[in-house]
């Protein structure tokens, strides 16, 4: 019987207790030390050494040099009058193909 009673005074104590703010007293402070990244093998100076160096590396490297050349956007409406002059083909390929060419739907051109 002092088990069930027991049982609940302490279920409404850790509730209450689980909505009650801390005092600034009861509140304790750390200090954190931060360390940087070293790999093994190096010195701090020397892994700062090396960073410098990779990153010039990249900047000297210009990756940018092989990208698209010449590469040249233009509308619908262009691509449309250039079909109609004959400079461009369909991109798209035409399904069923055979059979429409023996229907006489397209010829063989398209």
């Amino acid at each position: 019987m002092k088990v069930l009673i027991l049982s609940p005074v302490l279920l409404l104590t850790a509730i209450v207790n689980s909505f009650s703010t801390q005092t600034l007293s009861s509140i304790r402070f750390s200090t954190v030390v931060l360390n940087g990244y070293v790999p093994d093998g190096f010195t701090e100076e020397s892994y700062k050494k090396f960073k410098a160096d990779e990153v010039a590396k990249k900047k000297a490297a210009n990756l940018g040099r092989m990208g698209p050349k010449g590469f040249e956007s233009r509308s619908m409406q262009s691509f449309q009058e250039a079909l109609e002059r004959g400079e461009a083909d369909h991109l798209m390929p035409v399904f069923n193909a055979q059979e429409k060419i023996k229907k006489g739907e397209i010829r063989p051109e398209e």
